[in-house]
């Protein structure tokens, strides 16, 4: 049995959706054209095409590697928080701008997966 990947089959919707929207937009150039009609169903094509969008990237946000990355993420974010709202003087302010360089350094790593 053939193993079916959920993302292709989303992109393939989306794709399809594109398509059928283009063409009802090429409907209307044509004469007699109902375009209140060809737009409402142009809503709804949109409407299908965004939650298939939002389908794709769900799955793909959680992936195990995905969740790590995120959750890497708003630790990276939470420590520059803590170290940013630390500094009170210059002295202060050079150890924190070393930890905030730190923590950025890390946010940027666990984005190297997206990159």
């Amino acid at each position: 049995m053939a193993l079916i990947d959920p993302n292709d089959v989303a992109s393939a919707g989306i794709d399809d959706v594109q398509d059928a929207i283009d063409r009802l937009n090429a409907l209307k150039s044509k004469p007699g054209a109902d375009i209140p009609s060809i737009n409402a169903q142009i809503k709804v094509l949109i409407a299908k095409q965004v939650s298939l969008r939002t389908q794709a990237l769900r799955q793909i946000e959680d992936t195990p590697e995905n969740q790590q990355a995120i959750a890497a993420m708003n630790d990276a974010a939470a420590d520059l928080k803590t170290a940013a709202g630390n500094i009170t003087d210059t002295a202060t302010a050079l150890t924190a701008a070393a930890k905030v360089v730190s923590t950025v350094t890390t946010l940027i790593t666990s984005l190297a997966p997206f990159i």
